[in-house]
């Protein structure tokens, strides 16, 4: 339902839990990780879990925008955010 505002705003999070016997290797979900399950620990937490937020702007009656940010694990092993989709929308017809 379009109730008039111009933004609107929603999000998402995963955890996830990634488990290996494997010692020789780490699985990692990304290039990006620099360690994982397997050879540096038994269990992790960061390779698949990720908060995302998201804001579309209706700007005029034929003008949008959308923004996603991602907060993610870095090659630091720290969480991270960055803008991971922005797009403008027009429509030219109905």
């Amino acid at each position: 339902a379009d109730d008039g505002s111009m933004f609107k705003i929603s999000g998402f999070g995963t955890i996830a839990a990634t488990h290996s016997s494997e010692k020789n290797a780490d699985f990692v979900s990304s290039l990006a990780q620099p360690s994982g399950a397997g050879g540096s620990r038994e269990w992790d937490f960061a390779n698949d879990s990720r908060l995302g937020l998201q804001v579309d702007a209706k700007l005029t009656d034929t003008l949008s925008a959308t923004v996603q940010l991602l907060a993610e694990q870095e090659s630091s092993n720290r969480f991270g955010g960055h803008v991971h989709v922005a797009n403008v929308k027009w429509q030219a017809t109905d």
